[in-house]
C-alpha cells in the first residue's frame, strides 16, 4: 500500500520527467535514505536509475532550471523528513535545495497545473516544521 493518496499521485505524474518512478523512489528515500548528496560532483559516465542516488533521481523530477513542478509539492513533505530520519548524515545540500525551491515557489516559477490548497498546506507545514527542528536543535545537521 501506497503512503500516497490518489490526488498526490497525480500530482507526482505533473514532474519535469514524467517518471512513473517518483513514488517509488520517495518512499524509499524514507527507508534506504537519500544517498550521496554531493555524487554529481564527482559521478562521470553513464548511470542507470538504480545506480544513482535516492536523492538524484527525486530531484531530476521535482526542478529543472529552476522550474518547480506540481510533483515538487507532494515531494518537498517528504524530503523535510530526513534530517530526522537520519540524524548522522550531513544534511547541507538538502537544506540548501528546499531553499531554492521554495525561493521558485515565491516567485511563482511554475511548470504544470495549479496545486490544491490542501496540498500546498501540507507542504508549507513540514518546511515550517523543519525549520522548527533545524531552530530547536532537535536533530543535528552541519549547515545549523
Amino acid at each position: 500500500m501506497s503512503m500516497f493518496t490518489e490526488q498526490e499521485f497525480k500530482l507526482l505524474a505533473q514532474s519535469a520527467h514524467h517518471s512513473p518512478r517518483l513514488s517509488e523512489w520517495l518512499e524509499r528515500i524514507l527507508v534506504e535514505g537519500p544517498g550521496d548528496y554531493d555524487w554529481m560532483l564527482t559521478a562521470e559516465g553513464f548511470y542507470t536509475n538504480d545506480e544513482i542516488p535516492l536523492f538524484e533521481n527525486v530531484l531530476a523530477e521535482i526542478e529543472q532550471e529552476g522550474t518547480i513542478y506540481p510533483a515538487t509539492f507532494v515531494a518537498v513533505p517528504v524530503l523535510c523528513q530526513l534530517p530526522e530520519l537520519f540524524p548522522q548524515q550531513d544534511h547541507s545540500v538538502l537544506l540548501e535545495t528546499l531553499a531554492r525551491l521554495e525561493e521558485a515557489r515565491r516567485i511563482q516559477n511554475y511548470g504544470g497545473a495549479a496545486v490544491p490548497d490542501n496540498i500546498l498546506d501540507k507542504y508549507i507545514k513540514a518546511l515550517a516544521h523543519l525549520q522548527e527542528n533545524l531552530t530547536s536543535s532537535k536533530f543535528p545537521t552541519q549547515a545549523s
